[in-house]
């Protein structure tokens, strides 16, 4: 064990309240608000952060400050109506610079809210993908870069200027090798496809172990050992090989706290629950980070050993990757190096977050978890915050929810067979998550207010048409989606997956749905309205969009 007992103390409502050490002194105290959202953060050494939100919950201001009332940074953020941000501004302190610096930061998205362009006080970042959601172009103010991929999504080269790197992969599609002008690096695996030793092209050496959990128990950077102890999968302590114990993590929200050297050292999080500062006793700061919006470090000052860093995950010194329990992470590249063995998070193995960081992030490498708070608070799955999952773990987007909440509580409709799926299952390669559908998930949304006034009738038109124009959009509405569509309003024989279709569906209620002509209409309509604009438009989309598929 880590040999540090610490205590937890909670609210009447079982919410964390404050965590004490063995003396009964807090390390750390929560407040929160009257919808349970973390209010206020009041360190042991003094220092106070204060959360801010909007109507949606969306975090709108984070203030730390020290019990003087001297400001460490104090940012505002403002949001799209997709819930992404766009834009972070305020004040920090840069210990290097000793001194408070003014920062602008804007935020670009596309129409399948995949992040296109940074802007650093003026200073743009910008990005273009394939449609396979691989980067293509990275362009700042250092100049272009270039990304090239083969058939699997695998990246293969990029180039900037004179300068190139070239990858090489196994049969498993782990990288295997990185070779640029200074050499070549290469990594190793395991039979669970798990990386164990890297051999840097500077010379350098990381070595991993793993337990039977499959968590990362021991690290040797450079023949320096360390063995790691985990709780409930998050980090708890690190220790020498000779059972010395390095430093011990208080776990709260995200890591409150650190020990070693004898004394608690406080953490303070971004908006992303990304360390910004590590302070000592004396509030002095001691560690300070800051990122780009994919985990690349924009400048970065430690004093002290820390190993949590970008939204509070583990940053490897020796390689610069990212440790995501199932596989690790690039931030200059901006992905896995290593294929996603869940093929249900999208067609690409590789990439990051959709592309998306600051809504999204991976703690698992598995499959991205959304920050959003209208996605974590979603009537139809109840509260699910404690999982931090959302919308994405299920499939549904804000969207849909709506459509599955009236549909399975009015007419008993099963939620794996209701209309919410139908986006999920035609749209795949995004999980059925696209910028151009209507968010409805918002509590305060009036779109939301608006639909579930809806007859079902209306109700199920609407989402078709939504469905039809994001389809087109994207130059994916070929005979695959037509025949998907068919499929859930008429039902399958599949004997893998078959169901009854929503024009056969047998509800619950006293009013039963499909008795009314009106409806069954209404969808036959709009499929009728659907064979035909397919007919008409098929091939302009294929000229400009290409097949599709």
């Amino acid at each position: 064990m880590s040999g540090k007992t610490v205590h937890y103390g909670y609210d009447r409502l079982g919410r964390l309240e404050r965590i004490c050490d063995d003396n009964g002194e807090e390390i750390v105290r929560y407040g929160h608000t009257a919808g349970g959202k973390l209010k206020e953060i009041r360190h042991g050494n003094g220092m106070h952060t204060a959360y801010e939100y909007d109507t949606d919950d969306n975090i709108i201001r984070l203030t730390l400050k020290n019990e003087k009332g001297i400001v460490f940074s104090d940012f505002r953020y403002e949001y799209d109506l997709n819930g992404n941000r766009i834009l972070k501004s305020g004040s920090c302190l840069l210990p290097v610079e000793d001194k408070i610096k003014e920062q602008v930061v804007r935020y670009q998205y596309d129409c399948m809210d995949r992040l296109i362009e940074e802007k650093y006080d003026g200073k743009p970042v910008k990005y273009i993908y394939d449609r396979c959601g691989n980067r293509l172009v990275k362009v700042d103010s250092d100049g272009k870069e270039e990304y090239n991929y083969n058939r699997k999504n695998q990246l293969i080269s990029r180039k900037k200027g004179t300068e190139s790197v070239e990858y090489r992969y196994d049969l498993q599609g782990n990288i295997l090798e990185e070779a640029d002008g200074l050499g070549k690096t290469e990594y190793h695996y395991n039979a669970f496809n798990q990386q164990t030793t890297t051999f840097m092209n500077n010379g350098q050496i990381q070595e991993n172990q793993y337990d039977a959990e499959y968590l990362r128990a021991g690290i040797s950077e450079n023949g320096k050992g360390t063995v790691f102890l985990y709780y409930n999968g998050e980090l708890l302590a690190e220790s020498e090989l000779n059972d010395t114990v390095r430093n011990r993590y208080i776990l709260g929200y995200g890591v409150a706290a650190s020990w070693q050297k004898e004394g608690y050292h406080s953490y303070h999080l971004d908006e992303q629950n990304s360390t910004a500062y590590i302070t000592e006793a004396g509030q002095g700061i001691e560690n300070s980070y800051q990122y780009d919006a994919f985990g690349a470090f924009r400048c970065k000052e430690e004093n002290i050993h820390n190993r949590i860093l970008y939204t509070g995950q583990q940053h490897d010194q020796v390689t610069g990757q990212y440790y995501l329990r199932a596989r690790y992470y690039n931030p200059v590249v901006g992905r896995f190096l290593q294929e996603d063995v869940y093929r249900g998070d999208g067609l690409n193995l590789y990439a990051y977050c959709e592309n998306n960081p600051i809504v999204f992030y991976d703690p698992s490498g598995y499959k991205s978890s959304s920050f959003l708070p209208d996605e974590l608070s979603s009537g139809v799955y109840g509260n699910l915050t404690s999982t931090f999952g959302g919308a994405k773990t299920t499939g549904l987007t804000p969207h849909h929810m709506p459509s599955d909440l009236y549909m399975s509580s009015r007419y008993g409709v099963d939620t794996d067979s209701g209309f919410a799926m139908l986006l999920e299952t035609t749209y795949y390669n995004r999980g059925g998550r696209h910028g151009k559908t209507q968010s409805y998930g918002r509590p305060s949304s009036e779109y939301k207010e608006r639909y579930l006034s809806l007859s079902p009738r209306d109700a199920l038109a609407n989402d078709l048409n939504d469905l039809k124009s994001v389809l087109k959009s994207e130059g994916l509405y070929d005979s695959y989606a037509k025949g998907k569509i068919k499929e859930y309003l008429h039902g399958s024989d599949d004997p893998i997956n078959s169901h009854k279709g929503i024009l056969n569906q047998t509800f619950t209620s006293d009013s039963d749905l499909i008795s009314d002509p009106d409806f069954k209409g209404k969808i036959i309509d709009n499929e009728a309205i659907f064979a035909k604009d397919y007919e008409d438009n098929i091939k302009d989309e294929k000229q400009n969009c290409g097949d599709g598929v």
